[in-house]
């Protein structure tokens, strides 16, 4: 395992694009590695220039993502139960959760569930309400693939 205070060195001298409040704590036989990223890229940046440096023995990822806004697509009105989202001030689209209506994202390369469900309800662990939501279309939660427009409730 790493030295903790040789991996907080390290974070307190370096700094990733997109990536705050970025520390690095004991937990056990493992050093937690904390902080907000504003992409899953740069989220794997910051743990990239860690494990480059240390090794990637050792560490949790505990980085969340915020201030991403999901990317939304818009569905077209024949489909059945999902409608289409008004436009906000200056063609920014609301967010669909404040109006109540269904979200579609559309998988990027690299994605997994959890990454999914980490942009949209702040936890990973949530994979499991956008697999649910989508058994018409999966069959595996592991088995996602880029392009698939999936339903997030």
């Amino acid at each position: 395992m790493a030295d903790l205070n040789q991996v907080q060195q390290t974070i307190q001298s370096s700094s990733v694009p997109g990536v705050q409040r970025l520390n690095a704590r004991a937990a056990g036989d493992s050093i937690e590695i904390h902080g907000q990223a504003e992409s899953i890229s740069a989220r794997n940046a910051a743990m990239k220039m860690i494990t480059a440096k240390h090794g990637d023995v050792g560490f949790v990822n505990r980085i969340e993502i915020v201030s991403r806004q999901p990317e939304m697509q818009k569905v077209p009105a024949a489909a059945p139960g999902i409608s289409q989202s008004p436009q906000g001030p200056q063609g920014q689209q609301q967010p669909a959760a404040a109006q109540g209506q269904q979200r579609v994202h559309v998988v990027k390369k690299g994605e997994t569930l959890s990454h999914i469900a980490q942009q949209y309800y702040g936890k990973a662990s949530a994979y499991n309400k956008i697999f649910e939501a989508n058994r018409d279309q999966l069959n595996d939660p592991d088995k996602i693939r880029e392009g698939m427009k999936l339903q997030i409730p």
